[in-house]
């Protein structure tokens, strides 16, 4: 399951750096979810693991910042709407 998710991310990845706002959208939408999972895991886990909640507890941390950069981010909205006009200034004219 690990080497799946890591797949998808690099791909989702790779197009995001390419400037495609659909793909940091959805890394963005697949950072809240990974920060959901995290959350309850870790509290279920508490009573009985408490180092293991507590790195739970890091990852969701992790996932929901990195998902308020993606949404929130205002150099990284620039970025995609200087890729949206590159990419339009590029296609051929008819």
């Amino acid at each position: 399951m690990g080497v799946v998710r890591i797949a998808i991310y690099s791909i989702v990845l790779f197009f995001a750096l390419r400037g495609s706002r659909g793909a940091a959208n959805l890394w963005g939408v697949l950072s809240v979810f990974g920060g959901i999972v995290s959350s309850f895991s870790a509290v279920q886990l508490f009573q009985s693991n408490p180092d293991s909640s507590l790195l739970l507890a890091l990852y969701a941390a992790f996932f929901f910042m990195g998902s308020a950069y993606i949404f929130l981010s205002r150099q990284l909205r620039s970025f995609y709407e200087r890729s949206a006009t590159s990419a339009g200034a590029d296609a051929p004219q008819g």
